[in-house]
């Protein structure tokens, strides 16, 4: 996976970004996969490393001065329990900064939403402000049916 990693730009990451999270979706009822990810699109940094526990640490002392609401980490290898673990104490570690974290295992191959959308080329932690999050999700479930098109509970 390690030369894998090494090929893949942040060019790439903002294809996915724009191409696949933002984009509307007939499936999911003219919704985009991230609906809101155009409207935070500036706010959002991609970050290239082996040290994602130190970009999430970083996102959380400066997001406020940077006026960033998430970042897109990639480029670290590591086993999916190892993955899974690094997630629940940053989520632990990093709540009360306001900031959630989640992963996406390049290796998944059901995604929860009826569309296609996965990344498969590297793992990917995201690291976004829990505030935004709950906001955009609270919106969302009162003014759509966005999470009906769900295979999973969220």
């Amino acid at each position: 996976m390690k030369k894998l990693q090494q090929s893949i730009t942040d060019t790439q990451i903002w294809h996915w970004i724009d191409r696949t999270l933002g984009i509307p979706r007939k499936q999911l009822g003219g919704m985009a996969v991230c609906p809101y990810v155009k409207r935070y699109r500036e706010q959002i940094a991609v970050v290239k490393t082996d040290n994602p526990v130190g970009v999430v640490g970083n996102f959380a002392n400066m997001k406020q001065l940077l006026d960033l609401e998430a970042v897109v980490v990639y480029g670290f290898s590591q086993t999916k329990r190892k993955n899974q673990n690094m997630i629940a104490k940053l989520n632990q570690q990093y709540a009360a900064q306001d900031v959630h974290c989640l992963f996406l295992d390049h290796s998944a191959k059901e995604p929860p939403l009826p569309v296609d959308y996965l990344w498969g080329k590297c793992d990917l932690l995201i690291a976004q402000r829990a505030s935004t999050l709950e906001q955009v999700q609270d919106l969302l479930l009162k003014n759509t049916d966005y999470y009906t098109y769900y295979t999973d509970d969220v």
